[in-house]
């Protein structure tokens, strides 16, 4: 959203960029909470201060539903709203928690926690809890860890330096079938296990969560869903298909 802003800005249109919560971000912002990925937060520093200097009215805290003036007057409308976590259909997920809440320190964390979902989401969780004195395990349903949409190598490289420096146990071909309050069912090998955990905590990706898009473009002319809310992607691929998309307006 913040690269489609300033590109069209850039481009001479007037924009309105509308976010619901008090920061920009996204959840890139919650992906820069670990110290050792604390340099994003200089990438969103930086938006800001482009955003401003293009132009672009920033509305904070302000959630735009389809009958909203803003959108009736916009010419042109870009929805990029994010992404949902996926919510497995499994008994005892009302036990879990999300990595989100978790990252942002709105959940407390046990010191034995098993994080389910070995993406880099997981894998990043682990270690950012394994600094702060904890002891998380990871449970993988794939062969590998970060088995899909898979990040640059020296990204895999220095995830996996920090997995083995801090003894983080790492569990693959392992699915997740039931939680309780203080263990999780597992199928590994052909057979369940009970796995004991004093916390279960969701990592298992994001859904493209396009109801507000679909909404608006019922009902108004020229609408682009753009970013995770379209498919869930890494940031890289969401910032070029933001300046592609802004750069033909």
């Amino acid at each position: 959203g913040m690269e489609a802003a300033r590109v069209a800005a850039l481009r001479g249109h007037s924009v309105e960029l509308v976010e619901s919560s008090a920061q920009l971000g996204g959840k890139f912002r919650f992906a820069s909470i670990p110290s050792f990925k604390s340099e994003g937060n200089g990438l969103i520093r930086w938006y800001e201060r482009q955003l401003e200097k293009a132009g672009v009215r920033v509305t904070k805290n302000y959630k735009l539903l389809k009958d909203d003036p803003k959108a009736k007057d916009a010419d042109v409308i870009i929805v990029a709203t994010g992404a949902k976590e996926i919510v497995p259909p499994l008994p005892g997920v009302e036990y879990a928690d999300f990595a989100i809440p978790v990252l942002c320190g709105d959940v407390p964390v046990q010191d034995e926690c098993t994080i389910v979902g070995g993406g880099l989401v997981g894998c990043e969780l682990a270690i950012h809890l394994a600094m702060g004195g904890k002891k998380p395990r990871i449970v993988e349903m794939a062969p590998s860890l970060m088995p899909t949409n898979k990040p640059a190598s020296q990204v895999v490289q220095a995830v996996n330096e920090y997995l083995e420096r801090f003894e983080i146990e790492t569990y693959v071909n392992t699915r997740l079938k039931e939680i309780r309050p203080d263990a999780i069912v597992v199928e590994r090998n052909g057979a369940e296990e009970v796995l004991s955990t004093q916390q279960t905590i969701l990592a298992l990706g994001y859904r493209a969560d396009p109801s507000l898009y679909d909404s608006l473009y019922a009902k108004y002319g020229e609408v682009y869903n753009l970013g995770d809310s379209r498919q869930a992607k890494d940031i890289m691929q969401g910032i070029e298909d933001a300046y592609e998309l802004s750069s033909h307006l």
